[in-house]
């Protein structure tokens, strides 16, 4: 077996992800912004490698005539990962692949999405979405050789 495949392997039975699931019922705000704290800071020696949007159901209601989401980490780039996925026009999803490095995004920081429409985001009646951060832990990956 060649030292790229043990690579791989290695690499990809590290790979790990939170998930954060939302509805109309979690925006609570009232402006045209709400920021989510995922529930925990990502490991202190996690390296975010991927990330991905899934609206299962556009965000719509309240007068809004657009609703954006973005996924990053809090206080560093909250926009990092996904920057202005249009989550009013249609059910969609965005991913940033697994295996392609996000540069300085190192553990023990929180995950964020963010969401924003034109109207208060807590008017908005329909939507859910799930957002995931793929990270792996860099001083867990096994020697390949």
């Amino acid at each position: 077996m060649g030292i790229y495949r043990k690579m791989n392997q290695a690499y990809a039975q590290r790979v790990r992800s939170v998930t954060k699931a939302i509805t109309t019922t979690d925006l609570t705000t009232i402006g045209v912004t709400q920021a989510i704290d995922f529930a925990a800071a990502l490991p202190s020696d996690a390296v975010v490698i991927g990330g991905d949007i899934n609206a299962t159901a556009k965000f719509t209601g309240g007068g809004a005539s657009s609703c954006e989401m973005d996924l990053g980490i809090k206080t560093i780039d909250a926009d990092g990962v996904i920057d202005g996925l249009d989550v009013f026009t249609a059910i969609v999803r965005s991913s940033l692949p697994r295996g392609v490095a996000v540069p300085t995004y190192q553990g023990g920081q929180t995950p964020q999405l963010t969401v924003t429409s034109d109207v208060n985001v807590s008017t908005l009646t329909t939507g859910a979405a799930t957002c995931t951060i793929y990270y792996i832990n860099i001083d867990k990956i096994a020697d390949p050789s």
